[in-house]
């Protein structure tokens, strides 16, 4: 064999290794280097993408999403803080969400667009909870975020994973304050993450004015995805908050009970109860916070301090007239500001409805309940509003409407939110 036949056999050998190398490193980049996570429609992995050249920035995460169904790939880089994967869901087809911890504590929720293979939005949170359904998340987020508890408050909010990210309400570019406002009530009716008392910022001066409100629990949802609970410790006072999300996001209805603390303390019992309020220096610490029911709560506390580790049943109050009187107040449903959006009367709707399940009315009662929708860019129902009908069937109305999802409206090309009324017709009524 000639010299230069072998060179010639050498160097295509090296070629077809160099292309076979290639296209290992194209096809299967991170397969079988990082943590799978195995979902009913996609395998995601993810691995380390190498470190940015910027000093202190984040490390950056390259997730590889197959599609199941499909063969496809997609490959979408995070770079939010995000410092490993915890836990991986598709809450909508088309949609991922990452969480995990957050540099410097807390977690981080990455959600993710599978089409476009985009890194869409990005929620900073200290302590969250997953609804079972998993379209939403509860978490907690603390102003100022770092400093003692004294000077911190605690703000509990809702992100929606299942609406488009441009309909969650937020406000600045601060990747934290992002979501609905559920609690507290001051918060929410000043549309306002964050709200200064009195004594701050050019106030009085005292800083026990601000602050004080802290979460001493872990968030908790019940089964229907409906209901949140948490612990909250104010002005050396222990709550339960439990709030209830069945008309829509944006009119939390809540219920705060006040906890015995003597059900919960050691056989030593609680020291210096003689004292003001303002000079006891402890706090009721949940463990576990856990709904038996939609109408009971189980608490079991840590031990510490005055207070042994105990469970203790709560039982809620019934939370269905305030649910009932708030959907039929006088002011009829309006999108928040600065969401754009056109009107649509009457049943127009109806006939753009792409999954309208009918009411379940076990009773067999007969009316009509008249209800104000809001109905995002992409379809789904963000707010339902009873503004007329018998009492006894608008919970069943809503619930119903809820789950309704609409052919998106298009206005000069693109998507826009949609507010309209709907008839739910019970029994024979027409």
């Amino acid at each position: 064999m000639s010299q230069h036949s072998c060179c010639t056999k050498t160097f295509l050998f090296a070629a077809m290794c160099l292309v076979a190398a290639t296209l290992f490193v194209v096809l299967v980049p991170v397969f079988g280097t990082g943590m799978a996570f195995d979902l009913p429609e996609y395998t995601v992995e993810v691995a380390e993408a190498g470190s940015s050249s910027v000093a202190g920035a984040f490390p950056k995460l390259l997730l590889t999403v197959l599609d199941k169904y499909t063969g496809s790939y997609r490959r979408i880089e995070i770079e939010n803080g995000l410092t490993a994967v915890a836990r991986v869901f598709s809450p909508v087809p088309g949609r991922l969400v990452a969480i995990g911890p957050l540099q410097g504590g807390g977690a981080v929720f990455s959600l993710m667009e599978l089409n476009s293979a985009d890194l869409v939005d990005t929620v900073w949170a200290w302590d969250y909870a997953i609804s079972p359904n998993n379209k939403y998340a509860a978490y907690e987020f603390r102003y100022p975020p770092h400093g003692l508890p004294a000077f911190r408050s605690a703000v509990l909010l809702l992100y929606d994973f299942s609406v488009s990210p441009n309909e969650i309400p937020r406000v600045g570019t601060d990747r934290a304050r992002k979501g609905f406002i559920l609690y507290p009530a001051e918060n929410r009716e000043k549309d306002a993450y964050q709200v200064a008392s009195q004594g701050c910022c050019g106030g009085s001066g005292e800083a026990a004015d601000f602050g004080e409100r802290i979460f001493t629990s872990p968030i908790a949802w019940d089964e229907d995805s409906r209901k949140i609970a948490v612990v909250e410790s104010f002005k050396h006072e222990s709550y339960l908050i439990v709030v209830d999300i069945a008309g829509g996001p944006f009119r939390p209805v809540v219920t705060q009970i006040k906890l015995d603390l003597h059900l919960f303390e050691t056989e030593r019992g609680l020291p210096d109860t003689e004292l003001p309020q303002q000079d006891r220096q402890f706090n009721l610490l949940i463990r576990e916070l856990v709904f038996q029911s939609s109408q009971e709560l189980v608490l079991r506390s840590r031990n510490g301090g005055p207070f042994a580790e105990k469970t203790v049943s709560i039982s809620l109050p019934d939370q269905k007239q305030a649910i009932l009187k708030e959907t039929l107040s006088p002011s009829r449903l309006t999108p928040p500001p600065g969401m754009p959006y056109i009107r649509l009367s009457g049943m127009v709707e109806e006939a753009a409805a792409i999954f309208d399940p009918k009411p379940s009315n076990p009773t067999g009662e007969v009316g009509t309940v008249s209800c104000d929708l809001l109905i995002s860019p992409d379809g789904h129902v963000l707010d339902v509003k009873a503004v007329s009908g018998p009492q006894s069937l608008v919970s069943a109305a809503q619930t119903t409407l809820a789950q309704w999802t609409f052919k998106p409206v298009m206005l000069a090309g693109r998507p826009v939110a949609v507010l309209t009324n709907i008839d739910i017709n019970f029994g024979g009524a027409k």
